[in-house]
């Protein structure tokens, strides 16, 4: 098996994972279970769930379609997005405190932005060749 097409698998994996956007936009109590956040009244529970849920829809198909078309840039605008909720992630930590939750997310998305970016470049270098 050649490497594009590993990345290709791993990035649908990803993909598949993010659709837990779908339980979280429309099962409010799905909020709660993934992100043990508690609803404080109905404005919190909409922005909640449009923002969170809408996310990672998003960003799951921004992946499926990168994967599907091997097309790096998109995998980049998702490794921006979740660069960007690691940095306010780790000011977070700094700024409050740390929790072991909080270092298994910081590993989590690293893991994430440095899978997306081999795998965009992966997909340009084959692109070219």
């Amino acid at each position: 098996m050649n490497a594009t097409l590993i990345y290709r698998i791993l990035i649908f994996l990803f993909a598949l994972l993010s659709v837990s956007g779908l339980n979280i936009a429309f099962n409010p109590a799905g909020i709660d279970a993934v992100f043990s956040l508690q609803m404080l009244d109905i404005d919190t529970n909409i922005g909640l769930r449009a923002d969170l849920g809408g996310f990672f829809i998003g960003g799951g198909l921004l992946l499926a379609y990168g994967a599907y078309k091997t097309e790096g840039v998109w995998l980049r605008a998702v490794a921006v997005l979740i660069a960007c909720i690691l940095a306010v992630r780790v000011y977070g930590v700094v700024t409050q405190d740390y929790t072991q939750t909080q270092g298994v997310l910081i590993l989590v998305e690293i893991v994430m932005v440095t899978v997306y970016l081999l795998a965009a470049r992966n997909f340009d270098q084959a692109a070219r060749s």
